[in-house]
């Protein structure tokens, strides 16, 4: 039996047989798996004047079977780094796991908006989120194509806040919007407001809803087999934008990701 026949059956539903499907429990449970995928990168700092200031990204793990490495946008790496060149002092951070992105870098493109750096078994263990793995052997390429669902996961800068003066913290927005454009470079997710669906049970964001930070998360092809579902990396999120005209994120294809992080 093909694996992928599952996802196959899924995609050729009508959008009205796909939403029955998803609204029964499936698409609660695919949500909150892929969550777990993602991972807040984050940098408090204190200015050259004595304010203090925090910016975050968003950032998911991945092994390849050459040691794991972490994946952003090349655009939150670059703000970290200048953050990092003119600030008095300051401390960055992956998840619950203090790093240093800029030493641990094993490259950055900015042609492509990826960037990607070490990570030891230790500190991903003190992350403790899930690591895209490869894909199974035998599998054809991964082939994404419109219509299919995908999903992806990130945290907004506008959710970001400080409970304490020792800690910060940050609400995910993720979505399994369906895929709506591809090439060879990019994956386009447009949002159908007509079709969403409220999963969470707290509504649907309203229009307009600034998901800015979501950048670096992970775009991944949820594909299910029949003892569950295996998540394969489609992409890294580079660009989101909610406005009352256009709701959507792209992201950058995952084949330019090479199995040891290096880019190209």
């Amino acid at each position: 039996m093909n694996a992928l026949h599952p996802t196959e059956c899924f995609n050729t539903l009508s959008d009205e047989a796909k939403k029955k499907t998803l609204l029964n429990g499936m698409g609660t449970e695919l949500l909150q798996l892929g969550l777990e995928f993602a991972v807040p990168l984050w940098w408090g700092f204190e200015t050259q004047d004595g304010t203090y200031g925090l910016r975050n990204g968003s950032a998911f793990l991945v092994d390849h079977d050459h040691g794991i490495f972490a994946v952003t946008a090349a655009h939150v790496f670059r703000e970290y780094c200048e953050a990092k060149r003119t600030a008095r002092s300051i401390g960055c951070q992956l998840g619950n796991a203090l790093v240093d992105p800029e030493t641990a870098l094993i490259g950055c493109r900015d042609d492509l908006d990826i960037a990607t750096f070490r990570v030891s078994e230790a500190t991903a263990k003190q992350i403790d989120k899930r690591i895209v793995r490869p894909d199974p052997p035998n599998w054809a390429p991964l082939c994404p194509a419109t219509r299919n669902f995908a999903f992806f996961a990130g945290f907004p800068a506008q959710t970001r806040w400080t409970p304490s003066p020792q800690f910060f913290a940050a609400a995910p927005y993720f979505a399994m919007p369906p895929i709506t454009s591809v090439t060879d470079h990019q994956i386009a997710c447009r949002f159908d407001r007509d079709t969403m669906i409220d999963l969470g049970g707290s509504g649907l964001p309203p229009p307009g809803y600034d998901i800015g930070g979501v950048s670096g998360g992970p775009m991944l092809l949820p594909t299910l087999v029949g003892q569950g579902v295996i998540w394969r990396f489609a992409g890294v999120i580079t660009q989101a934008a909610l406005g009352a005209i256009f709701e959507g994120v792209v992201a950058v294809r995952a084949h330019y990701v090479q199995p040891d992080g290096r880019i190209g």
